[in-house]
């Protein structure tokens, strides 16, 4: 490795955003569905995370971007009264927190990630559950069980942050014994009376899978910025230069 490359590799590892980031990406396609209330149709979720793929606790990790969609068919007597939905939602950085949203997953020590990551690889969170139908909140529910989630995904958003009314943002949960569920997240879509929607109120699906599902097989590049790639010719051309200069007399007639 020449000199340049040299101190490149060191600006990479030293600077922050540098480095590999890791996207966990699956759809309807990936697991057993049975919807339970209401039809969710189709879902789809892509979420680039900042950090390298590794084992250990990932509790509201930094994001590169969100991207996830929920669409399906509704029952009469939703709070919505919409007759069906098809939400679409993109997100930058940590917009995704700042709506209210959350994401929690742990990778286990002995995981072997040369594969990316299969839902084998999570642990169970420790005193966390996924909510029943009454449960307020699921961050305040703390019953441990067989059930116990390896990964949620709360696509929360509150009206007072994104200044919208939703009444479709998902919550996924997978489980330690290959049951999950996708159900509307509980929401607060209506700030003059407080309104929040429970979670299922508009729809409910249940979720089956295997232990080598795979939640990720993707690595990425995080992108360098445009500047450090400008640098990094200057810093050739000042080796090549400064080479040249300590040349001997003789070295500059060969």
């Amino acid at each position: 490795m020449n000199l340049a490359a040299s101190i490149f590799a060191i600006l990479c590892a030293a600077l922050p955003g540098i480095g590999q980031a890791f996207v966990i990406s699956f759809n309807q396609n990936d697991f057993g569905v049975t919807p339970t209330f209401s039809n969710t149709v189709t879902f789809s979720y892509t979420i680039d995370i900042a950090a390298p793929l590794a084992p250990g606790v990932y509790d509201n990790p930094s994001l590169n971007s969100i991207n996830y969609s929920v669409s399906g068919s509704l029952v009469t007597g939703t709070p919505s009264t919409f007759p069906s939905f098809a939400l679409s939602r993109s997100m930058v950085g940590n917009e995704f927190y700042d709506q209210g949203s959350s994401l929690r997953f742990q990778i286990a020590p002995s995981a072997d990630l040369s594969d990316g990551v299969q839902i084998a690889d999570l642990v169970e969170l420790a005193d966390f559950s996924l909510p029943s139908l009454a449960d307020p909140d699921p961050l305040l529910s703390t019953t441990i069980g067989s059930n116990n989630p390896v990964f949620v995904f709360n696509g929360r958003e509150i009206q007072s942050v994104t200044g919208f009314s939703r009444f479709h943002p998902s919550l996924l949960g997978l489980n330690s014994d290959g049951t999950g569920s996708l159900r509307n997240s509980n929401n607060i879509v209506n700030l003059n009376g407080f309104d929040e929607i429970p979670f299922g109120a508009e729809y409910v699906t249940n979720l089956t899978f295997g232990p080598a599902t795979t939640l990720s097989s993707d690595t990425a590049v995080v992108p360098l910025p445009a500047a450090l790639w400008l640098f990094v010719p200057a810093i050739s051309l000042l080796v090549r230069l400064n080479a040249v200069r300590h040349l001997s007399p003789l070295d500059s007639r060969t």
